[in-house]
């Protein structure tokens, strides 16, 4: 395995750590218009059936077994490898499969990066969860087999380092606890597009955390703020109930 170093975000300095395994289902997972008119409030008891959402039911994802090439398309040119993201075993969201071909979703920069890896000797799983966060509302909405679990306030990029929008994954979970950003944190492929560089560390990524002070999470309150240098914010209790969401699982950013 490939050797792990430090992975910088967007306001913290974390070591990283992840656990894998699955199997392959249909792609179904990114076939559908983006997302754009999710969230209806949060998730309340009621005894009438939950509305249907364009949300899919699950996301198949694959982990190459080592580093592998990146192709433009299949049987294409070389673009890249994949495999490791700092040093760390990666889940890529799957968007197609043609002819012993697979195309993924990548975590290095430009956010939005894909390509095409071979599917002979990859390990694969399907996600139940998708997190779709609103930049208008500051809201994010957990979906569990297609149906929306819960929302919740969020803090997210002050208006000079907005936190991006686009479709993203989870790429690497922080289970080392950070005073102030909580027990774990999801570290997204997002990339800031106003900080190219944090503190002179390579890269500026996208994670949700805890609200890092007491200041931060009053301005969080129950409306959500923009407050950070792009990462999410998020009350402790809130971000506690992302525990059970594994590597890999979609991201949504949208306004």
């Amino acid at each position: 395995m490939a050797r792990r170093v430090t992975v910088v975000v967007v306001g913290a300095l974390a070591l990283l750590g992840v656990a894998f395994g699955g199997v392959l289902e249909p792609a179904r997972a990114d076939d559908r218009p983006f997302l754009t008119q999710l969230l209806a409030g949060p998730t309340t008891t009621t005894t009438k059936p939950k509305p249907k959402t364009p949300v899919p039911a699950w996301t198949n994802t694959v982990s190459p077994n080592g580093e592998v090439q990146v192709f433009d398309a299949p049987n294409g040119r070389v673009v890249g490898t994949a495999g490791y993201f700092f040093g760390y075993d990666q889940w890529l969201p799957m968007l197609a499969a043609k002819n012993g071909w697979l195309q993924v979703r990548l975590p290095e920069r430009p956010n939005g990066k894909t390509g095409w890896i071979k599917s002979a000797g990859v390990s694969y799983k399907k996600t139940p969860y998708r997190i779709v966060m609103d930049r208008s509302s500051t809201t994010l909405t957990l979906y569990k087999d297609g149906w929306p679990q819960w929302s919740a306030p969020i803090g997210m990029g002050a208006p000079k380092t907005p936190t991006p929008l686009g479709r993203f994954y989870v790429s690497v979970i922080d289970h080392d606890d950070h005073p102030g950003y909580g027990a774990f944190q999801l570290v997204t492929n997002a990339h800031s597009e106003a900080i190219q560089d944090w503190q002179g560390l390579g890269d500026a990524l996208i994670a949700m955390h805890g609200p890092i002070n007491s200041k931060s999470d009053k301005q969080i309150g129950s409306r959500g703020a923009y407050l950070s240098n792009g990462c999410i914010r998020m009350h402790l209790s809130d971000l506690n109930r992302l525990s059970a969401v594994p590597v890999g699982t979609p991201v949504d950013i949208f306004e």
